[in-house]
């Protein structure tokens, strides 16, 4: 095997893992894997195909067929092409007859990358991708050398010239039918000196390229698997049964910091991030009301980080900070703290928040989102200290909260009784509502379990929780709480999203889960006033959610630490953070044009800059400012040295071509001489078959002419040409067939005058 099939093997396997990483579907990552070990083995890792053609066609059939299923629901998108071309590569890697056949197979390769690329912009994405580009680019410049060199062997192969090497494959080619090693280090330099360039180039691109450009080109490409990591359900369906499913995947990353941009929370702090408010229950299902629906506010679009207020209150300038790594396009939920106070994203999007529940929703792009949500996390303990009294005093509706199941009814009526207190809402007192919450979520912790694993239930699913099975997981408890207080007059609803818990100290932000998917209950224990109960046991939820430090979950949070600099930094980078870098450098601050519309005198602002001290963000400006300058400096020496590279190799070839124009002064001698005695040469006939038919037409000098053809050959094909001597013989050996080819000249030429 030559290098040049290794680096298109490994092309090939590297696009394939960078896809199914991105998409997460290892499993036909691996199948694919398989299929393209099978080819090498079947091919033995050369080029050249055993597998007949007919075989290779029943394949593409069968491609086909898998394409077409992938068409069924009536919309393209990019994991049903890069699911084909996965495929296609396989049955390429079979077919490896030529040049074009590998140009074809690189082709996929680079079509599968930029799969990779439209369905996930994750860390492990990219580094894939970087791998595969790093191997893709010089294999497809050394396809260049490796199609004339195939030409050459081809043209072997059809005159038996050489040994008998000329009949096996290319790894046997003669070595006057290969370039010298100097036509293949400048190709590598070439292919270095593009990399350079291009890591170069993209990194300006990415940092001075407005934002936002192309969201909507794509449609639905680009967000295939968009939704897919979001863990929470936006409804609670009981009484399925089976296991649920512990992801590690990453979902967002979440920090919440003060005023001043310290975080305000740290390791052993839990963070409950809302998503979904449910409060309508029918027939074991908890979902929103549609009065809640209409009663939600549809903001306009919002332009990127810009804010919108949702709720009045104290601006205490504390911050929650997500970055969602990848929601779907359209409608959905952004997660917070409760009673947000203002949301800003990085795009520009509409928000939905509901008028009374505050349930958060964004209608937008797919993809990475990022947003911050100012909140006052102390704002309704402040309002009850200060209003305690009105809030005691102020009567109970008409209308009490109820559920509908009398036997649930039952078991918290008899629960309050055990404990002395009155089970009716209308003569119970409020200040009583809160223990009566703190009551039924103690019994549900002390006596009943937790699991991820549930058999399908019998009847109403929180009846049998309640009574039977007495065994769930936290959708379970969180319903039945809601059920136990609302059959007591108590308005409560169901939460479900997401429990913040994985705290790393290295980047001061927590790494929220799939796993850490969670449903709670918020009750109003006073007029107005919701407060959050966490029914689930603690001591299960600990172990789901705050596992026990290890070597293994050390080395995690470092991983964890450069996937979050690579969201933060790069995923979500948009235009408000190319301002930030706009701004340190000179001549581009804010302040400076604030100045001006202040009319402060040049002169004035130069004084002012003289009497500053050196600050960090002076160094910053500095070094960005030096970083910029750089990069420029090194894409312009990139660009001389591939422009250099590249006039390298055409003077190379031009040699090469220049050889074959010198080798073809002896080798035009012997043409003439054969069209002259009536022996002409064909076009497409090879100059070795030429020779042949030539000293067959005169019965004379067939070693001749078959010398004068190897000549030829070598004149082309060997780096070192002809040496003087070589060029001698030639002019000999046609000096001598034209001796002997002179009587059939004579005989013809005498036949033409005789006519």
């Amino acid at each position: 095997m030559t290098r040049y099939d290794l680096r298109c093997y490994a092309a090939a396997a590297v696009a394939v893992l960078a896809y199914s990483a991105a998409a997460v579907e290892f499993g036909y990552g691996l199948l694919v894997l398989l299929g393209l070990a099978l080819a090498w083995r079947i091919s033995g890792g050369r080029g050249g195909s055993p597998v007949p053609r007919w075989a290779i066609n029943v394949l593409l059939l069968g491609a086909a067929v898998f394409a077409g299923f992938g068409l069924l629901d009536g919309q393209l998108d990019v994991n049903d092409f890069s699911r084909l071309i996965g495929v296609l590569l396989v049955i390429k890697m079979l077919d490896r007859r030529g040049p074009r056949d590998d140009a074809q197979m690189l082709a996929l390769c680079a079509f599968l990358t930029v799969g990779a690329v439209l369905t996930s912009a994750s860390l492990l994405t990219a580094g894939l991708i970087l791998v595969e580009l790093v191997l893709l680019v010089p294999a497809v410049l050394r396809f260049q050398v490796a199609a004339v060199e195939h030409r050459a062997f081809e043209a072997a192969r059809r005159l038996g010239t050489g040994t008998d090497a000329g009949k096996e494959s290319r790894p046997g080619l003669p070595a006057v039918l290969t370039f010298g090693p100097e036509v293949v280090s400048a190709v590598k330099a070439s292919g270095r000196s593009l990399l350079v360039v291009a890591f170069v180039l993209g990194i300006i691109v990415f940092l001075v390229m407005p934002r936002g450009l192309g969201r909507s080109s794509f449609g639905t490409w680009g967000a295939s698997s968009a939704g897919r990591v979001t863990g929470f359900n936006d409804e609670v369906q009981l009484g399925v049964g089976g296991l649920i499913s512990d992801s590690p995947e990453v979902v967002a990353d979440v920090q919440f910091v003060d005023a001043d941009g310290r975080p305000a929370t740290g390791e052993g702090e839990v963070l409950y991030l809302r998503g979904a408010v449910l409060d309508e229950y029918d027939d074991g299902r908890w979902v929103r009301s549609q009065e809640a629906r209409e009663r939600s506010i549809e903001g306009r679009i919002f332009m990127p980080n810009q804010p919108y207020s949702i709720t009045t209150g104290r601006r205490t300038g504390e911050k929650l900070l997500v970055t969602l790594r990848a929601v779907p396009r359209g409608r959905s939920h952004l997660f917070a703290l409760f009673r947000p106070i203002t949301v800003k994203s990085d795009r520009g999007q509409r928000i939905i928040h509901g008028r009374e529940d505050l349930q958060l929703e964004r209608v937008g792009g797919a993809g990475s989102v990022s947003y911050e949500i100012e909140v006052d996390r102390f704002g309704t303990d402040r309002f009850v200290a200060q209003n305690r009294d009105l809030l005691l005093d102020e009567p109970r509706p008409e209308e009490l909260p109820s559920f509908p199941s009398d036997v649930v009814g039952e078991f918290a009526r008899d629960l309050l009784r055990a404990e002395g207190i009155e089970p009716d809402a209308a003569r119970r007192a409020r200040e009583i509502d809160e223990r009566v919450v703190n009551l039924f979520a103690t019994t549900l912790i002390n006596n009943y379990s937790y699991t991820l694993e549930v058999v399908a239930s019998t009847g109403d699913p929180v009846e049998w929780f309640l009574t039977e099975g007495r065994i769930g997981h936290c959708e379970y408890f969180a319903a039945a709480l809601t059920a136990l207080c609302r059959s007591v007059g108590i308005d409560a609803r169901v939460v479900t999203g997401y429990v913040a818990t994985e705290w790393n100290a290295q980047t001061q932000h927590y790494t929220v889960r799939q796993s850490n998917a969670h449903a709670w209950v918020e009750a109003e224990v006073l007029p107005g006033i919701w407060k959050r109960f966490d029914p689930t046991p603690p001591a299960d939820f600990g172990a789901i959610h705050q596992p026990t430090p290890t070597v293994w979950s050390e080395i995690r949070k470092l991983i964890q630490a450069v996937e979050f600099a690579w969201v933060t930094g790069v995923v979500s980078f948009d235009s408000d953070t190319q301002r930030s870098l706009a701004s340190l450098i000179p001549g581009l601050r804010d302040g400076d044009r604030d100045n001006a519309g202040l009319m402060v005198s040049p002169r004035e602002v130069a004084r002012a800059r003289s009497e500053r001290r050196w600050t960090r963000a002076d160094a910053l400006r500095f070094l960005s400012w030096a970083a910029l300058c750089s990069g420029i400096v090194l894409t312009f020496a990139g660009v001389l040295g591939l422009v250099s590279r590249s006039a390298r190799v055409r003077r190379l070839l031009a040699s090469f071509r220049g050889r074959a124009r010198r080798g073809a002064g002896f080798y035009e001698g012997l043409v003439s001489l054969a069209a002259a005695a009536g022996c002409p040469r064909k076009p497409g006939q090879s100059p070795r078959e030429h020779a042949l038919a030539a000293s067959d037409y005169f019965g004379a000098g067939r070693s001749q002419a078959l010398a004068v053809a190897d000549l030829y050959y070598r004149s082309v094909f060997d780096p070192k040409g002809l040496s003087q001597t070589d060029r001698a013989r030639a002019g000999e050996l046609i000096r001598e067939l034209y001796r002997l080819w002179r009587p059939g000249m004579r005989r013809r030429m005498s036949g033409e005058d005789g006519s």
